[in-house]
């Protein structure tokens, strides 16, 4: 089997060591030439290009094609290998917003027979290749958003290629992984910027616990990504931020009130519907 990954950050080259694990040819594209050029010294691709014109002949011939970039830049990635793509062969992305991307390639005769929307729910606050892991997808959710015309066939080559890595493989649709993301994913990370730029100042730089970092720990992340995929997601997104609004209003009206009793039933709810996801988790890996 023949993997290509265009992009060779984080998600790329974690992808990569990954299939290398399994002992599978796998080759990349990556404007970084140090990327590269590391990744091939360690033997974690086989073959490194700088651009999509030097790497035709690896499309022509891929099994499977991942393109790691920002969901804006997924659209220009499919376009300009297009020309390059086959019918048999599929194409997945790894963007955190799915709509858009979807829609374009159910606009393409070819795409949208080959692109199947990814998504894995892996991640660090630290981007590029130097922090990239085999490991990253062990026991994740990685969402599959297949295209219109993408056959069943294809669909399951691609879960058993996404947990062949130990990833969960989840098929659904763009809408319902792009409002879902919206409050697991964004809004988190909207809060966390938020409440470092709250909290944090000179005075109280040492005096920062666990709760608050294990809190922020994502605000360390890249603010490039986090302004496009918001740009991408924006609708879902801040439909997400006037239900949280709205519950951080019944809090904030509660504490001012001296309404501990509903305070109280606030807090133990939300207790409870956190508790529920190590249930949950827990259910899967038994499965």
């Amino acid at each position: 089997m023949r993997i290509g990954i265009i992009g060779l950050g984080l998600i790329g080259a974690s992808l990569a060591k990954a299939f290398k694990n399994n002992s599978l040819y796998v080759w990349g594209i990556d404007k970084d030439d140090n990327a590269i050029e590391d990744l091939r010294s360690e033997n974690i691709i086989d073959k490194g290009y700088s651009t999509i014109e030097e790497a035709k002949d690896e499309l022509k011939e891929s099994d499977f094609i991942f393109i790691c970039v920002y969901p804006s830049m997924v659209k220009k990635i499919l376009e300009s290998i297009k020309p390059y793509l086959k019918e048999d062969q599929i194409v997945i992305d790894s963007a955190s917003t799915k709509q858009k991307i979807v829609f374009f390639a159910n606009k393409d005769p070819l795409l949208t027979k080959v692109f199947i929307g990814g998504h894995p729910l892996a991640g660090k606050e630290n981007s590029g290749y130097k922090n990239s892991s085999a490991d990253l997808f062990r026991g994740k959710i990685f969402f599959l958003v297949p295209s219109q015309e993408v056959t069943f066939l294809k669909i399951d080559k691609a879960k058993e290629l996404i947990e062949s890595i130990g990833a969960r493989a989840m098929i659904t649709t763009p809408i319902y992984h792009d409002i879902t993301l919206a409050y697991i994913s964004h809004l988190p990370q909207i809060i966390a910027y938020i409440l470092a730029d709250t909290s944090i100042n000179r005075d109280r730089g040492k005096t920062f616990g666990t709760g608050f970092k294990d809190t922020t720990r994502i605000a360390k992340s890249p603010v490039p990504l986090w302004l496009d995929i918001i740009k991408e997601n924006k609708t879902h997104i801040l439909k997400s931020m006037r239900d949280f609004y709205s519950n951080f209003i019944r809090v904030y009206n509660a504490i001012e009130k001296e309404e501990w009793e509903e305070l109280e039933k606030i807090f133990k709810t939300a207790r409870e519907k956190r508790l529920k996801i190590e249930e949950i988790n827990n259910e899967a890996n038994k499965n």
